[in-house]
């Protein structure tokens, strides 16, 4: 018992500094100092922290805080979404629809927010939705909109 005990204290003195890091990058960010933020999830991001590469991801795509650069926006979502990060598979679906620092790609598109759509993100779902509706990288298809809008709906997305 007392193994068990020592190595859940062990596991979390070894987390707190990670969600100690993290949620001052957060505080930084809303406060609007987007550099702190940066220096905040840079090493928790190289550590392959998928929250902390998506928002590294955000910060290179938005500009803030650092030089806006698509390239580095897109690596660094492509690590969190190889993690299954459903905000930045849902990112590369957007950039890749696009074409917002890569070319125009449907099909990648549409691939990057199927997968996250099944995580249970409401914007990819109502993303494929549109896509469906407006027939841009697949055949028109009512059916199909309605259904991805309706799970969009189901999963809180306001605008559905």
């Amino acid at each position: 018992m007392l193994r068990l005990l020592l190595g859940i204290a062990f596991a979390l003195a070894l987390t707190l500094p990670v969600r100690a890091e993290y949620a001052l990058g957060m505080i930084a960010y809303e406060e609007g100092n987007y550099a702190k933020a940066y220096e905040n999830w840079l090493p928790l991001a190289e550590q392959g922290r998928p929250a902390a590469q998506y928002n590294l991801g955000h910060l290179f795509h938005k500009g803030l805080g650092v030089d806006q650069d698509l390239e580095a926006a897109r690596r660094w979502y492509l690590r969190a979404a190889a993690q299954g990060d459903s905000k930045s598979q849902y990112e590369l679906g957007v950039m890749n629809e696009t074409g917002d620092g890569v070319p125009k790609d449907y099909e990648s598109a549409i691939d990057w927010c199927t997968r996250a759509a099944d995580s249970g993100n409401s914007k990819a779902s109502m993303k494929l939705g549109n896509l469906y509706r407006d027939g841009r990288g697949v055949p028109q298809d009512a059916a199909k909109a309605a259904h991805w809008i309706l799970i969009a709906a189901h999963q809180g997305e306001k605008s559905a």
